[in-house]
């Protein structure tokens, strides 16, 4: 009975053997693909776990002369034998391998797990140079760049997300907060008047075309392109009684007020007014086939403000007063816009 499972042992040893020609002749130090993972019987093959950063190498002994080295994601990480018993690793791209070691009798004697992460010292010295004083953890999970802890105000926090951005293009997990987030209200009048009448009031004189949008804050006006009609965005800047102007204006019948919506926005965040209504319109689809969407009209408003240092704050306001069209086309109903 102990002969016939010895016979047995023998013949799947062969078929092994056939099944990977070439191996008992590979050159020493030869890197190749996963091999058949042989242990001598009563043994076991040292596992180790190893950390490189990415573009970087990392040398590692090897506790017993190898012949042999596989990669399994050789796109992750690679390796370079220098002796019989060193090698080095270089980190090719985010994630995570093994590499598996071979001796001169193809068995298996290390089993080294890669973890390939970023250069988490060097993005961290960046970012320390800027804010000495902001303690930041940064990890590297799934693939992606972990940016975690507290900052003062939303302009610094933008400027970490730069300098790791950087270093992680598209792949940043953004877990900042800030201590004391702040929020600024946009009072905002949506005020329709013709070319003519601006122009004789001596007001925005910089408009040359029918649908110029105004900005304005008491000090001036600023102009911006747009069809169909001239709206104005008047905004007190806390000297300037805009208000008392535009009724005075309104009661004469120069201007009428379409909206008047007030917005409340956390810094870096953007809000958004829509007066108005949606409408349906047909879309060609895929095989013939005819899809239903529905577009907005009326008077809408986005705007996004941002702290800066130094009590300043930049506004970005995107206007829109459009209304539904009597003309058609192929597509379905159109709609005049001004934004």
């Amino acid at each position: 009975m102990t002969s016939k499972t010895c016979q047995i042992l023998s013949v799947a040893i062969a078929m092994l053997a056939l099944s990977v020609p070439g191996a008992a002749t590979a050159s020493p130090h030869a890197t190749q693909s996963a091999l058949p993972q042989t242990v001598p019987a009563g043994t076991s093959p040292l596992q180790s776990d190893l950390t490189v950063v990415v573009n970087r190498s990392t040398p590692v002994a090897i506790n017993r002369p190898f012949a042999r080295i596989a990669i399994s994601q050789p796109e992750i990480a690679d390796a370079s034998p220098t002796s019989d018993n060193r090698l080095y690793v270089r980190g090719r791209s985010i994630g995570s391998t093994n590499i598996l070691v071979y001796d001169e009798a193809g068995d298996l004697i290390e089993l080294i797990d890669v973890r390939v992460e970023h250069d988490l010292g060097a993005i961290r010295n960046d970012i320390d140079a800027l804010f000495p004083d902001i303690d930041l953890e940064l990890r590297t999970i799934a693939q992606r760049l972990h940016v975690r802890g507290e900052v003062p105000d939303d302009e610094t926090a933008a400027e970490i997300m730069q300098v790791a951005a950087s270093y992680a293009p598209d792949a940043v997990i953004d877990a900042l907060d800030v201590n004391s987030p702040q929020q600024v209200m946009l009072e905002v009048r949506f005020v329709e008047a013709s070319r003519e009448d601006v122009t004789e009031l001596g007001i925005g004189s910089e408009v040359g075309r029918a649908g110029d949008f105004l900005f304005a804050t008491g000090s001036g006006l600023l102009s911006g392109g747009a069809p169909q009609s001239i709206l104005n965005i008047l905004g007190g800047s806390g000297g300037v009684n805009i208000d008392f102007f535009l009724e005075a204006l309104e009661e004469r019948g120069v201007i009428r007020t379409l909206a008047e919506p007030n917005l409340v926005a956390r810094s870096g965040e953007t809000a958004s007014f829509l007066a108005g209504g949606e409408f349906p319109v047909p879309v060609a689809a895929d095989e013939d086939t005819i899809s239903i969407q529905f577009r907005e009209f009326g008077v809408s408003l986005e705007f996004t403000p941002r702290i800066l240092s130094n009590n300043k704050m930049s506004l970005e306001v995107s206007p829109e007063v459009s209304q539904r069209s009597a003309q058609f086309s192929p597509s379905g109903q159109c709609r005049d816009t001004g934004s």
